[in-house]
């Protein structure tokens, strides 16, 4: 069974997603598509013969894996995966929090996903936000709460 060699759990607006394109151009390291496998997070149900299905390393391979950021943010995410991928290794990528959390805002306003019209706005909105997500739903409006890395 193929499990994943490295992971890169995150963050979101870090840079996962050049670091991702960069390692798929190394000859002898194989990336997933999509990018996002989101199997601990909302494939689990399927099984780890699922994730390992989803990698194809070649002869002469050296490492394989995939890039889901959200991972990081989710505690039972971060259990789940040191459990079940004992020698599999992580590569975080983070950001300074203030300007991932801009950044994060205005990828959200572009997706339609936040109406409100600031980041100032949303800020303000936040720990409401976050006190009505359901469990196991990833925070769409979590700007600051992403930022607190010392918990993750």
């Amino acid at each position: 069974m193929p499990l994943p060699t490295f992971v890169i759990p995150g963050v979101q607006k870090s840079g996962t997603t050049t670091l991702h394109d960069l390692l798929g151009h190394h000859p002898r390291i194989w990336v997933s598509r999509p990018k996002e496998l989101h199997f601990f997070d909302q494939h689990r149900d399927r099984g780890l013969e699922w994730s390992a299905d989803q990698f194809t390393p070649q002869p002469g391979d050296v490492a394989w894996g995939e890039s889901t950021p959200l991972y990081l943010y989710n505690d039972r995410v971060r259990t789940d995966m040191a459990r079940s991928l004992p020698g599999t290794r992580y590569v975080v990528m983070l950001r300074e929090p203030v300007s991932r959390a801009y950044s994060q805002y205005w990828f959200a306003r572009s997706k339609g996903v936040e109406t409100l019209p600031t980041f100032a706005d949303a800020v303000a909105a936040e720990p409401a936000r976050l006190a009505r997500r359901r469990d196991r739903q990833p925070a769409k409006f979590s700007y600051l709460d992403r930022g607190h890395y010392l918990r993750q």
